[in-house]
């Protein structure tokens, strides 16, 4: 692991909130079963079923990192099928030919990418993540139950403004 790579690493554990995302606490780094190392796992403070599987690439996001961080995010969903899990990638940039791709195969899926932007004021460093993508989950059908209105004739008819027949 690069020097940079972990001191971008310890920012992130040290206060997740500057990712933008919510409010996380880190879990830990874990070991995947097919080899490799999630770079860091974090949970939600407000809700111990959600995590992130995030995953850490400097430089500029290609193909064989976005999907290891997915096969990664699919190694912990299957480990862990109780827990409502998403896919974060952090990087400095993303290969424009992936983008594409990217919003054409994770569309409807629980991944996000952040993009990292470092900057200096005198002697001063800081860090911004801007969202890159962020792919929505699929409604479920009693979410959109929720909200269903049943509109029929009646419900025009007490609709209508006052005076109109």
């Amino acid at each position: 692991v690069s020097q940079s790579r972990y001191i971008i690493q310890k920012l992130i554990v040290d206060n997740p909130s500057i990712l933008g995302l919510g409010d996380f606490y880190p879990h830990d780094e874990r070991v995947q079963f097919r080899g490799g190392r999630l770079d860091i796992l974090l949970k939600s403070i407000e809700d111990s079923n959600v995590r992130i599987a995030a995953e850490i690439q400097l430089g500029t996001l290609d193909r064989d990192h976005l999907l290891r961080a997915w096969e990664y995010y699919l190694n912990e969903k299957s480990k862990f099928p109780q827990y409502e899990i998403s896919c974060l990638v952090v990087s400095e940039d993303v290969d424009e030919r992936l983008t594409p791709v990217i919003q054409d195969l994770f569309a409807n899926k629980p991944i996000s990418i952040l993009l990292m932007k470092g900057w200096r004021v005198e002697n001063k460093w800081g860090i911004n993540f801007i969202k890159f993508f962020d792919g929505i989950p699929l409604g479920t059908e009693e979410e959109d139950d929720q909200d269903y209105v049943k509109v029929d004739r009646n419900y025009w008819v007490d609709k209508r403004p006052k005076g109109l027949s």
